[in-house]
This record gives structure tokens, C-alpha cells and sequence, in this order.
């Protein structure tokens, strides 16, 4: 099970980045004149898809070695290395979020609740992330809190990718009755 929640990482890695390829609409905002909206979202994008995917793979490896093996210690070492690469993850996943606040919000949508919440979201993900270091209780690499967030970013891509095809079909739908 364990393996292929590694695999299925190392999938979601692969799909994410064309999604990022596609937020350069957004990041620019309506007028297309925030570069630098862009650079830091593509900078930011690359390093979350990168922990995302090293992460992964660790966890992979550490379910297969664990099997392996029978020292618990040695078993908990593996298991802490895809923790906190996923956990680190959320810090770049936050600055995509907070840098595109602004100008994804600023569409008329169906989603729009969720849209909305990205400001909260982004910031929950830079303190659930940097809290690792503070307190490692509820706030350490994998506990509830970090899966918690990690979940709200997830549902942040769904409904980003939602408006996205959502604004492709009214595109074509205009195209259409030209």
C-alpha cells in the first residue's frame, strides 16, 4: 500500500507540471504585466514539485527496505526522510498560493468560495511547514496539522484546474458563435 502511495507521488509530480505551465495566465494577472508573479510561481512550483517528487520516491524505497527488515528504529529512520521532504514541500506550495492570491480571485467563478480562502491556505502552508522546526507535536513532519494542509493546497489545484477548463470551454463556446 505503502509503495504505491509512493508511485501515485511520483505521478501527481509528473501531472503537476503542466499545471504549473498553465498558472502563467493567471500569474500574470488580467493585464499581463506581473513578471515577476510568474518567475517566483515557476521558481516556487519547481522547488514544491521537486520535494514532491524526492519525497516520494523515498517513501517508496523506505516501504520496500522496511520490509526488509526488522529493527524498528532502522524502519522509523526510513520513514522520516519522505516525511519531511513531503513537509517541506508545503513551503513552496504556499508561496504559489500566496503569489497568486491576487489575481486568481479575481475571476468570476463557480469555485469561488474556495478561490477565495487561497491567502489563508498559502499561509497556513509556510507556518504548518516552518512550525516543523518549531514544535514537532501536532506540527512535526507527516502529523495531522502538515496532512491537513496538505489536503486544503491539493483542493487549491482542484479548483484552480476547474477554472482553468472551466475558462477553456467559454473560450471555445465564444469561438463558436462567432
Amino acid at each position: 500500500m505503502t509503495v504505491g502511495a509512493g508511485y501515485a507521488g511520483v505521478l501527481t509530480s509528473v501531472m503537476l507540471m503542466p499545471f504549473v505551465a498553465s498558472l502563467r495566465a493567471f500569474a500574470r494577472g488580467p493585464a499581463g504585466d506581473a513578471e515577476w508573479r510568474w518567475t517566483i510561481t515557476l521558481l516556487s512550483a519547481a522547488a514544491a514539485v521537486s520535494l514532491l517528487l524526492a519525497g516520494s520516491t523515498l517513501l517508496a524505497g523506505a516501504a520496500v527496505l522496511a520490509s526488509q527488515t526488522t529493527d524498528a528504529s532502522a524502519v522509523s529512520a526510513l520513514f522520516a526522510g519522505p516525511k519531511t521532504c513531503l513537509t517541506f514541500a508545503l513551503t513552496p506550495f504556499g508561496v504559489v498560493v500566496l503569489v497568486n492570491a491576487r489575481s486568481v480571485s479575481s475571476g468570476v467563478t463557480p469555485v469561488r468560495w474556495l478561490i477565495r480562502i487561497d491567502l489563508e491556505i498559502g499561509i497556513l502552508a509556510l507556518i504548518s511547514s516552518g512550525a516543523t522546526f518549531i514544535y514537532s507535536g501536532w506540527f512535526g513532519a507527516g502529523q495531522p496539522v502538515v496532512a491537513v494542509v496538505g489536503l486544503l493546497v491539493a483542493l487549491w489545484v482542484a479548483a484552480i484546474a476547474f477554472v482553468m477548463l472551466e475558462g477553456e470551454e467559454e473560450g471555445e463556446e465564444r469561438a463558436v458563435s462567432r
